[in-house]
């Protein structure tokens, strides 16, 4: 495979990732505002940045409508929703061939309605709308995309990028949530902070299948234990390391070539702190720089695999 195909396939999953994530994050915090028992509304939107491992920008003014407008279709923020859809969708031009006709559409489609005037409106009437829009059109995107094109390279790829970004961006949400809300080992939820650990669930797209899993045991220790170590749910940390790592493995096996060690050592090292950790360990180290160091690995390994497909040395290519 060419390394601007491997590129771009990527990078458009890392991009829908991001603003399907973006969009469950802003929706939940619509939701929350509507109690501020737990600080400030200013407090909140500065955690909500935070959450997505953004900056503040500078004269940021702390106001509902506006802070969604900047994260929702402000094309001129690229860590808005429609900046993120907008550069997926300009990586997938460059795939036409190698991604099917439906997942074109689909991804099209999605970046014409956020650049509608009538997108701009219903945001400010009903924003929950919208955003809940965007998630089910990259929900469709990646059904399309599973059921339409091979299996192979392309696809790893996909799910590769789509499942980096899910981990790192899951591990920066969790450390800032439990950094704010979490206040004694083993303890029970305090009533004041219950819709939040709900809120975190939510966020995850991961409230019903923990309820179904643990039957509606609120607990820190459970949440983060289902969120970090869970290796049968989608959305799990623990599931996104040992997907990237098998698709790493299909990789290595489709092209029949001698695999590249060290990128196999780093997706490897990663997946197994997942794999083995126990959540009393890991909450009686330090939570927080268990997380860093995940995050720490997740930037590793992204370097790691632009090394050995993207810029890769030519010396390599010629052998090839």
């Amino acid at each position: 495979m060419l390394s601007r195909v491997a590129d771009s396939l990527y990078w458009m999953a890392r991009y829908l990732e991001r603003a399907g994530h973006t969009a469950r994050i802003l929706d939940v915090h619509l939701n929350l505002m509507l109690d501020h028992t737990s600080g400030t509304e200013e407090e909140r939107w500065r955690r909500l940045f935070e959450g997505l491992g953004l900056p503040i920008p500078e004269g940021m003014k702390f106001e509902g409508a506006g802070i969604t407008h900047f994260m929702t279709l402000d094309r001129e923020n690229d860590a808005s929703i429609a900046a993120s859809i907008t550069f997926a969708r300009d990586n997938a031009r460059q795939l036409r061939e190698h991604i099917s006709s439906e997942m074109w559409a689909q991804l099209n489609r999605l970046y014409l309605r956020l650049r509608d005037p009538s997108a701009a409106a219903l945001l400010e009437a009903d924003p929950h709308s919208l955003l809940r829009e965007v998630i089910e059109s990259i929900s469709l995107f990646n059904g399309l995309t599973f059921a339409t094109i091979n299996h192979g390279e392309c696809w790893q790829f996909l799910q590769i990028g789509r499942h980096l970004e899910r981990a790192s961006t899951l591990v920066t949400l969790v450390g800032v949530h439990f950094r704010t809300y979490h206040k004694k080992k083993d303890a029970g939820i305090p009533d004041e902070d219950f819709m939040e650990w709900v809120g975190l669930l939510k966020s995850c797209a991961a409230f019903e299948a923990y309820c179904n899993y643990y039957t509606a045991r609120f607990r820190p220790k459970l949440i983060a234990e289902f969120l970090l170590l869970g290796r049968e749910f989608p959305q799990a940390v623990s599931f996104a390391t040992q997907t990237i790592e098998g698709s790493l493995k299909r990789i290595s096996e489709l092209n029949e070539g001698k695999p590249n060690d060290e990128l196999h050592r780093i997706a490897g090292k990663l997946a197994a702190t997942l794999r083995y950790g126990q959540i009393d360990e890991i909450l009686n180290d330090n939570l927080l720089s268990y997380l860093e160091n995940v995050r720490t690995q997740c930037l590793l390994l992204h370097n790691a695999i632009f090394n050995a497909y993207v810029h890769f040395p030519l010396e390599n290519a010629i052998a090839a």
